[in-house]
């Protein structure tokens, strides 16, 4: 989606630019031309905003959601922290960041064992979920859990 969107921008601005270059004749400001799944037409002002709009939130969300939080690529020498690290990137990382920056979830990296002194209080919001988390109790066992929370603590804890 993104090539695509950038392609069909950068068509925008070279007609726009050719148009200026040529001389152009009149030129209406309301209007701009718009190519989008083989079709050509016209965008008023109010529908180009939106449009812009649109483009703007979907290249931002696929940015958050690919990079938020930077990486965690090393591997804890801990076995169940290695485990819980494991667990953390298919589960967690979607929405807590890879390196548990934060994104569509909030941060977890340094504060999560502030805001749960008890390692038990966090497992609780693991397997029961919180606002928009899912739980996940019935996906992962008490071993996972307690890794993956272990994980989120003593790993990107130090972030």
């Amino acid at each position: 989606m993104v090539e695509g969107t950038t392609l069909l921008l950068a068509m925008r601005i070279e007609s726009h630019r050719s148009s200026i270059a040529a001389g152009g004749g009149e030129r209406r400001t309301d209007r701009v031309p718009v190519i989008a799944t083989g079709s050509v037409g016209t965008m008023s002002s109010a529908r180009r905003w939106m449009f812009a709009s649109a483009v703007l939130m979907a290249a931002t969300s696929i940015g958050v959601g690919c990079s938020s939080g930077g990486s965690s690529g090393a591997v804890p020498s801990d076995p169940v922290l290695a485990q819980g690290q494991q667990i953390y990137q298919q589960n967690c990382a979607s929405c807590h960041g890879k390196a548990g920056g934060g994104g569509l979830g909030p941060k977890l990296a340094g504060l999560v064992a502030k805001k749960y002194p008890n390692i038990a209080d966090q497992e609780a919001v693991i397997i029961n979920g919180r606002s928009s988390m899912p739980k996940f109790g019935g996906r992962l066992s008490a071993e996972e859990i307690t890794a993956v929370a272990r994980y989120e603590r003593e790993f990107l804890g130090t972030k």
